[in-house]
């Protein structure tokens, strides 16, 4: 039987050297590794405070948008929702229209309002005329007299050119 001992293979004349590592080789070789852990986890805590920030963001866009509270009734309001109308069938229109010898021009004087449901009187009739890009270029309200009358004119309160008049919108509201 041979047994071997780690002791007894080394000699006592024998010196332990420590072997130095090449500083250009080894050194540089630690130094990237720290320094690509460290810029790993620079990236890591900015995607982190990137994402944290967008939450927060989003979180306060929520917010703000949950506390405009909707429409609780027929006023205009940041929700979306049907509002209860007195007259469900629709309205029909009709200009007057005068020449203004000062200006030289055509203009719509006023505006009739026809097929108006009886349910509407009390309420008031708003009248808003319109040009080519949408603008407001005359407008005029009356009150719904309480009345089987369901024909109404709206006299503009400034008079707008018949020629640029392309719109026109009607309101009926309390």
């Amino acid at each position: 039987m041979f047994i071997f001992s780690f002791e007894s293979a080394l000699r006592p004349s024998m010196e332990v050297f420590a072997v130095k590592a090449d500083p250009k080789r080894a050194d540089h070789r630690k130094e990237s590794t720290v320094a690509r852990k460290n810029k790993e986890q620079t990236i890591r805590k900015r995607v982190l405070v990137s994402i944290l920030a967008g939450l927060v963001v989003f979180a306060g866009v929520f917010a703000m948008a949950a506390s405009l509270g909707g429409i609780t009734s027929n006023k205009v309001g940041a929700d979306n929702t049907v509002v209860a109308s007195c007259d469900t069938d629709g309205v029909s229109t009709s200009y007057a229209t005068g020449w203004d010898a000062t200006d030289k021009r055509y203009e719509v004087t006023s505006v009739t309002v026809g097929g108006v449901n009886d349910a509407c009187d009390g309420q008031t009739l708003s009248v808003s005329l319109t040009d080519s890009t949408g603008a407001q270029i005359g407008s005029g309200s009356v009150a719904i007299p309480t009345s089987a009358v369901t024909s109404h004119t709206v006299t503009m309160s400034t008079a707008p050119s018949a020629k640029l008049t392309e719109g026109v919108h009607v309101l009926i509201s309390s």
